[in-house]
């Protein structure tokens, strides 16, 4: 009987730890309890042009973070032109099994940049970057094109 009684309070135990264990995991969950896709985790929003100025954002979910290291900015159209570096808010440090100390961002992303004079057009970019969730998984790097159209006169 005692040995009976043991295991029922196992069980128990392992039930109403499982019970009190998935909210704690909601900030992670997507529609089926686990990870969100990649494009809810890091949602690129449509890009912003004012002028010869141009911003991407990102809203990032809770509980995951971007990877300063592994932006990159492509022009793809019109060719021949290029994108000065990104004006990129101060991150997170943060101790990374894989990369060491790194940069990473969290929330909301800005990358802004001052586009050339002759780009008056509409262009078209290249957008890479990676992430991580913050139990310890990490996305593969993603890429993703932006239509931007021509400035306003």
């Amino acid at each position: 009987m005692p040995l009976i009684r043991s295991l029922l309070l196992a069980l128990a135990c392992c039930f109403t730890a499982g019970a009190v264990a998935k909210p704690l995991l909601s900030p992670l969950a997507g529609e089926e309890g686990g990870l969100l896709p990649v494009e809810e985790a890091f949602q690129l929003m449509p890009a912003t042009r004012q002028a010869q100025a141009l911003k991407i954002e990102w809203n990032i979910a809770p509980g995951y973070y971007l990877y300063r290291g592994q932006l990159a900015f492509e022009v793809l159209t019109p060719q021949g032109f290029r994108l000065a570096p990104a004006r990129l808010p101060k991150g997170e440090k943060r101790q990374d099994p894989e990369f060491g100390l790194v940069e990473v961002y969290r929330g909301i992303l800005g990358a802004e940049f001052d586009l050339p004079p002759g780009l008056k057009g509409p262009l078209k970019l290249r957008v890479r970057y990676q992430g991580c969730a913050d139990v310890g998984i990490c996305y593969p790097p993603q890429q993703q094109q932006l239509s931007i159209p021509a400035a306003r006169a």
